[in-house]
Protein backbone atom coordinates (compact mmCIF):
# COMPACT_ATOMS: atom_id res chain seq x y z
CA UNK A 1 0.00 0.00 0.00
CA UNK A 2 1.16 3.54 -0.90
CA UNK A 3 1.92 5.97 2.08
CA UNK A 4 -0.46 8.18 0.77
CA UNK A 5 -3.32 6.14 -0.63
CA UNK A 6 -5.56 7.17 2.40
CA UNK A 7 -5.63 10.60 0.90
CA UNK A 8 -7.41 12.15 -2.45
CA UNK A 9 -7.43 15.85 -3.50
CA UNK A 10 -11.12 17.11 -4.44
CA UNK A 11 -9.86 20.61 -5.87
CA UNK A 12 -7.06 22.36 -6.66
CA UNK A 13 -7.16 25.99 -8.81
CA UNK A 14 -7.31 29.99 -8.71
CA UNK A 15 -9.86 31.67 -7.62
CA UNK A 16 -10.67 34.80 -9.72
CA UNK A 17 -10.59 38.30 -8.45
CA UNK A 18 -14.26 39.85 -6.77
CA UNK A 19 -15.22 36.48 -6.20
CA UNK A 20 -17.74 35.47 -3.89
CA UNK A 21 -18.73 32.71 -1.93
CA UNK A 22 -20.75 30.76 1.09
CA UNK A 23 -20.38 27.22 1.27
CA UNK A 24 -20.55 24.07 3.45
CA UNK A 25 -18.11 22.09 2.29
CA UNK A 26 -17.79 18.32 2.13
CA UNK A 27 -13.71 18.57 2.22
CA UNK A 28 -10.60 20.21 3.51
CA UNK A 29 -9.06 23.28 2.21
CA UNK A 30 -6.44 25.43 2.52
CA UNK A 31 -7.80 29.00 0.92
CA UNK A 32 -4.52 31.00 0.62
CA UNK A 33 -5.58 34.70 -0.26
CA UNK A 34 -1.79 36.15 -1.08
CA UNK A 35 -2.80 39.97 -1.73
CA UNK A 36 -5.71 42.37 -1.74
CA UNK A 37 -8.50 42.90 0.51
CA UNK A 38 -10.45 39.73 1.99
CA UNK A 39 -13.71 39.65 3.94
CA UNK A 40 -14.09 36.42 5.09
CA UNK A 41 -16.64 34.84 8.31
CA UNK A 42 -15.66 31.07 9.21
CA UNK A 43 -18.49 29.03 10.98
CA UNK A 44 -20.71 31.45 13.94
CA UNK A 45 -17.07 33.79 14.30
CA UNK A 46 -16.30 37.47 14.05
CA UNK A 47 -16.88 39.30 10.13
CA UNK A 48 -13.46 39.93 9.36
CA UNK A 49 -11.43 42.45 7.15
CA UNK A 50 -8.08 41.11 6.40
CA UNK A 51 -5.74 43.01 4.28
CA UNK A 52 -2.67 41.09 2.68
CA UNK A 53 -1.56 37.35 2.84
CA UNK A 54 -3.69 34.82 4.52
CA UNK A 55 -4.88 31.40 5.18
CA UNK A 56 -8.06 29.87 6.60
CA UNK A 57 -8.57 26.21 6.78
CA UNK A 58 -11.70 25.02 5.87
CA UNK A 59 -13.68 21.62 6.98
CA UNK A 60 -16.45 19.39 6.62
CA UNK A 61 -19.55 20.58 8.06
CA UNK A 62 -18.49 24.27 8.68
CA UNK A 63 -20.08 27.08 6.84
CA UNK A 64 -17.52 29.81 5.63
CA UNK A 65 -18.49 32.82 3.62
CA UNK A 66 -15.24 34.87 1.72
CA UNK A 67 -15.31 37.81 -0.65
CA UNK A 68 -12.59 38.98 -2.73
CA UNK A 69 -13.18 42.92 -1.88
CA UNK A 70 -11.05 45.89 -3.39
CA UNK A 71 -9.60 46.78 -6.55
CA UNK A 72 -6.13 44.85 -5.72
CA UNK A 73 -5.78 41.32 -7.64
CA UNK A 74 -5.41 38.68 -4.93
CA UNK A 75 -4.05 35.65 -6.42
CA UNK A 76 -6.18 33.31 -4.66
CA UNK A 77 -5.93 29.76 -4.37
CA UNK A 78 -7.54 26.54 -3.02
CA UNK A 79 -6.63 23.13 -2.38
CA UNK A 80 -9.23 20.86 -1.40
CA UNK A 81 -8.33 17.17 -0.32
CA UNK A 82 -9.74 14.46 2.11
CA UNK A 83 -9.16 10.75 3.54
CA UNK A 84 -8.15 8.85 6.22
CA UNK A 85 -4.61 10.05 5.84
CA UNK A 86 -6.27 14.08 7.61
CA UNK A 87 -7.47 12.14 10.54
CA UNK A 88 -3.58 11.62 10.91
CA UNK A 89 -3.16 15.24 10.14
CA UNK A 90 -5.76 16.60 12.91
CA UNK A 91 -4.17 13.90 15.38
CA UNK A 92 -0.51 14.95 15.25
CA UNK A 93 -1.62 18.81 14.83
CA UNK A 94 -0.10 18.93 11.12
CA UNK A 95 -3.38 20.03 10.37
CA UNK A 96 -4.52 23.35 12.21
CA UNK A 97 -7.91 23.27 13.13
CA UNK A 98 -8.79 26.43 14.86
CA UNK A 99 -11.19 28.86 12.75
CA UNK A 100 -8.46 31.78 13.13
CA UNK A 101 -7.19 32.75 9.89
CA UNK A 102 -3.15 32.68 9.83
CA UNK A 103 -1.54 35.82 8.60
CA UNK A 104 1.38 34.32 5.49
CA UNK A 105 4.62 36.58 6.76
CA UNK A 106 6.72 34.48 3.95
CA UNK A 107 4.78 35.17 1.46
CA UNK A 108 6.60 34.10 -1.63
CA UNK A 109 7.96 30.90 -0.31
CA UNK A 110 4.13 29.54 0.65
CA UNK A 111 3.17 30.93 -2.57
CA UNK A 112 5.30 28.43 -4.60
CA UNK A 113 4.51 25.81 -2.17
CA UNK A 114 1.18 26.04 -3.13
CA UNK A 115 1.85 26.45 -6.59
CA UNK A 116 4.08 23.60 -6.99
CA UNK A 117 1.37 21.27 -4.81
CA UNK A 118 -1.72 22.29 -6.77
CA UNK A 119 0.49 21.29 -10.56
CA UNK A 120 1.15 18.14 -8.59
CA UNK A 121 -2.30 17.51 -8.49
CA UNK A 122 -2.64 18.64 -11.88
CA UNK A 123 0.07 16.13 -13.18
CA UNK A 124 -2.35 13.15 -11.99
CA UNK A 125 -2.10 9.67 -10.23
CA UNK A 126 1.46 9.31 -11.18
CA UNK A 127 2.52 12.36 -8.85
CA UNK A 128 0.17 11.39 -6.45
CA UNK A 129 3.00 10.65 -3.53
CA UNK A 130 4.34 13.86 -4.49
CA UNK A 131 1.68 15.95 -4.59
CA UNK A 132 1.11 14.25 -0.46
CA UNK A 133 4.57 15.65 0.12
CA UNK A 134 4.04 18.84 -0.91
CA UNK A 135 0.83 18.92 1.14
CA UNK A 136 1.78 18.34 4.03
CA UNK A 137 5.19 20.48 3.61
CA UNK A 138 2.57 23.27 3.22
CA UNK A 139 0.91 22.43 6.37
CA UNK A 140 4.68 22.32 8.12
CA UNK A 141 4.64 25.91 7.17
CA UNK A 142 1.55 27.31 8.49
CA UNK A 143 3.35 26.29 12.04
CA UNK A 144 6.20 27.98 10.69
CA UNK A 145 4.68 31.35 10.29
CA UNK A 146 6.32 33.75 12.53
CA UNK A 147 3.94 36.67 14.07
CA UNK A 148 4.04 39.79 12.74
CA UNK A 149 3.41 41.75 15.30
CA UNK A 150 5.82 44.02 14.51
CA UNK A 151 3.85 44.69 11.10
CA UNK A 152 1.14 47.68 11.27
CA UNK A 153 -1.91 47.29 8.87
CA UNK A 154 -1.39 50.31 6.62
CA UNK A 155 2.63 48.89 6.09
CA UNK A 156 1.06 45.59 4.57
CA UNK A 157 -0.38 47.29 1.31
CA UNK A 158 3.03 48.84 0.73
CA UNK A 159 5.08 46.18 1.13
CA UNK A 160 2.59 43.97 -1.18
CA UNK A 161 2.78 46.87 -3.46
CA UNK A 162 6.78 47.33 -3.58
CA UNK A 163 6.78 43.09 -4.14
CA UNK A 164 4.66 42.98 -6.58
CA UNK A 165 6.59 46.11 -8.13
CA UNK A 166 9.83 43.93 -7.86
CA UNK A 167 8.17 41.09 -9.51
CA UNK A 168 7.87 43.39 -12.66
CA UNK A 169 10.95 45.06 -12.79
CA UNK A 170 13.60 42.70 -11.41
CA UNK A 171 16.47 44.29 -13.89
CA UNK A 172 15.70 47.43 -12.00
CA UNK A 173 18.18 49.44 -9.60
CA UNK A 174 15.95 49.47 -6.43
CA UNK A 175 16.11 51.96 -3.67
CA UNK A 176 15.30 50.46 -0.04
CA UNK A 177 16.29 53.53 1.05
CA UNK A 178 13.43 55.06 -0.10
CA UNK A 179 10.71 52.05 0.66
CA UNK A 180 11.74 52.55 4.24
CA UNK A 181 10.95 56.16 4.39
CA UNK A 182 7.21 55.05 3.17
CA UNK A 183 7.00 52.83 5.62
CA UNK A 184 8.35 55.31 8.01
CA UNK A 185 11.05 53.15 9.61
CA UNK A 186 14.71 53.11 9.15
CA UNK A 187 16.38 51.33 6.50
CA UNK A 188 17.70 48.30 8.79
CA UNK A 189 14.49 47.97 10.48
CA UNK A 190 13.30 48.13 6.94
CA UNK A 191 15.22 44.76 6.30
CA UNK A 192 13.76 43.08 9.22
CA UNK A 193 10.13 43.52 8.16
CA UNK A 194 11.09 42.82 4.70
CA UNK A 195 12.43 39.68 5.62
CA UNK A 196 9.62 38.98 8.07
CA UNK A 197 7.20 39.34 5.42
CA UNK A 198 9.02 37.62 2.14
CA UNK A 199 10.74 35.30 4.05
CA UNK A 200 14.33 36.47 2.69
CA UNK A 201 16.09 39.90 2.28
CA UNK A 202 15.09 42.49 0.08
CA UNK A 203 18.85 41.46 -1.64
CA UNK A 204 17.91 37.69 -1.58
CA UNK A 205 14.59 38.36 -2.83
CA UNK A 206 15.79 40.41 -5.57
CA UNK A 207 18.72 38.12 -6.45
CA UNK A 208 16.47 35.53 -6.90
CA UNK A 209 13.35 37.36 -9.33
CA UNK A 210 16.71 38.34 -11.72
CA UNK A 211 17.32 34.59 -11.35
CA UNK A 212 13.97 33.35 -12.31
CA UNK A 213 14.46 35.85 -15.08
CA UNK A 214 16.90 34.66 -16.47
CA UNK A 215 16.17 31.09 -16.80
CA UNK A 216 12.84 32.05 -19.00
CA UNK A 217 14.90 34.05 -21.09
CA UNK A 218 17.63 30.86 -21.67
CA UNK A 219 15.23 28.70 -22.23
CA UNK A 220 12.77 31.09 -24.91
CA UNK A 221 16.03 33.44 -26.62
CA UNK A 222 19.24 32.83 -27.69
CA UNK A 223 21.17 35.58 -26.18
CA UNK A 224 24.17 35.55 -25.36
CA UNK A 225 24.34 34.96 -21.64
CA UNK A 226 25.78 38.35 -20.75
CA UNK A 227 23.11 39.79 -22.55
CA UNK A 228 20.98 37.73 -20.19
CA UNK A 229 23.05 39.06 -17.24
CA UNK A 230 22.87 43.00 -18.34
CA UNK A 231 18.83 42.44 -19.19
CA UNK A 232 18.60 41.16 -15.82
CA UNK A 233 20.00 43.94 -13.93
CA UNK A 234 23.63 41.55 -13.28
CA UNK A 235 26.23 43.63 -14.95
CA UNK A 236 28.84 41.02 -14.78
CA UNK A 237 28.48 37.56 -16.32
CA UNK A 238 30.88 35.95 -14.23
CA UNK A 239 29.19 37.04 -11.21
CA UNK A 240 25.86 36.40 -12.98
CA UNK A 241 26.87 32.42 -13.55
CA UNK A 242 28.36 31.93 -10.35
CA UNK A 243 24.43 32.97 -8.63
CA UNK A 244 23.03 30.85 -11.18
CA UNK A 245 24.63 27.55 -10.54
CA UNK A 246 24.67 28.25 -6.60
CA UNK A 247 20.56 28.36 -7.24
CA UNK A 248 19.69 25.66 -10.26
CA UNK A 249 22.84 23.77 -9.33
CA UNK A 250 23.97 24.05 -13.16
CA UNK A 251 25.92 26.81 -15.28
CA UNK A 252 23.51 29.13 -17.40
CA UNK A 253 25.37 27.78 -20.42
CA UNK A 254 24.30 24.11 -18.62
CA UNK A 255 20.50 24.56 -18.47
CA UNK A 256 19.84 26.20 -21.66
CA UNK A 257 21.22 22.97 -23.32
CA UNK A 258 19.33 20.90 -21.37
CA UNK A 259 15.63 23.09 -21.31
CA UNK A 260 16.20 25.57 -24.50
CA UNK A 261 12.53 25.31 -26.62
CA UNK A 262 13.40 26.01 -30.35
CA UNK A 263 10.66 27.86 -32.42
Amino acid sequence: MDYYDDLFFALASPVPDFHRRCHVPIYYGIQFNRSGRLRLRIGDGERLELEGAWVFITHPGCRFEYELAGVRPHHYRVICFNGAAVGRYIEHGLLPMAPEPIRITHVDRFRQAMEETSEAIHAGPASHARAGWLLEGLLLQLHEQAPARRLQAWQLPLLDELGDAMRRHPEQEWNFAEAATRLHVGLTHFRRLFRQYFGSSPRQFLIRLRLEQAARMLISSRETLAAVAEAVGIGDEYYFSHLFKQRYGVSPGAYRREFYRSE
